[in-house]
């Protein structure tokens, strides 16, 4: 999403930076007590949750729910790249994409060898192609999940499996209230 600023303008990280610079340096004090308060051992960890309300609850509306993810992407670890899981899964149901036996031959059309494996481009591609509009930043989230050859090439069945809403048992079970980020807020 963030090389594709003109499709997904509010996943930009430099526009989001943009739009907290000035609120940054007004509530500075605020901002750091607020993430002080948070971080009882001083680790530099907030829970995930709390960074969102934090967030929303500093930028006074001035960010929309797709920017504060956005942050939480930048910021996150794999408790939050789970989290993204089931978003994708919740949001291909929502917009009632089914067609995943369709993904799986175009991706394994790109599997000249057999072997299970294509190139991250390549997957990006097919997902494009067959109308999975996740944009590029997300299926990279993604696909990192995904076993991956020594070529660096993707486990294609892993990934269509992950997002696969439709044979998933318990499609929330990876949406998780959890998880911590580390924020370097001094």
């Amino acid at each position: 999403m963030e090389r594709h600023g003109d499709e997904f303008p509010f996943a930009m990280w430099d526009r989001v930076v943009a739009k907290l610079r000035p609120l940054a340096a007004r509530k500075r004090d605020e901002v750091v007590s607020q993430f002080e308060r948070h971080d009882a051992e001083k680790t530099g960890s907030i829970v995930t949750d709390v960074f969102k309300q934090l967030v929303r609850r500093l930028t006074e509306g001035l960010l929309t729910e797709h920017e504060v993810t956005t942050l939480v992407r930048h910021y996150g670890n794999q408790q939050d790249l789970d989290d993204l899981v089931g978003h994708v899964r919740d949001h291909l149901r929502r917009m009632n994409f089914s067609a995943f036996d369709h993904l799986k031959e175009g991706l394994a059309f790109y599997d000249r060898n057999a072997s299970g494996f294509i190139d991250g481009d390549e997957l990006v591609r097919v997902c494009e192609e067959k109308g999975l509009a996740l944009g590029r930043d997300v299926l990279e989230a993604l696909m990192k999940q995904c076993p991956a050859n020594d070529a660096g090439q993707v486990d294609y069945a892993a990934f269509g499996e992950q997002i696969n809403w439709k044979e998933t048992k318990g499609e929330n079970e990876l949406v998780t209230a959890g998880g911590t980020m580390h924020v370097n807020y001094k």
